[in-house]
């Protein structure tokens, strides 16, 4: 990755308050390590999404493949899939695709 990448994440975890909401987030997210059962999205649940959902992934995700996307996208009425050559956040590795993506979807 690029210095300005890791510049990006100092000044970022720098930030009054980053360090709270990082904790917060990974608690409301994880239990033991494993995702929270009330976070997840039964099949009824993702049948039931009545707005259009792009999926932006990664093919490398450290937190799962583009299966996962794939599969919860076949469910939802007007989804589709992207699936970027990037790890966990495709917008910090395909900046200029992910905004192409995000525009074509308004």
């Amino acid at each position: 990755l690029p210095d300005a990448y890791f510049e990006l994440m100092r000044a970022t975890m720098a930030m009054p308050g980053w360090r709270l909401a990082m904790s917060s987030h990974l608690n409301l997210a994880m239990q033991s390590g494993r995702p929270r059962p009330e976070n997840l999205f039964s099949d009824d649940e993702l049948r039931s999404i009545e707005v259009p959902v792009r999926l932006v992934l990664g093919d490398d995700d450290v937190y799962g493949p583009p299966e996962i996307g794939r599969r919860a996208a076949a469910l939802i009425p007007d989804a589709s899939v992207h699936v970027l050559p990037a790890g966990h956040a495709p917008f910090a590795d395909e900046p200029e695709t992910c905004a192409h993506l995000i525009r074509g979807a308004s």
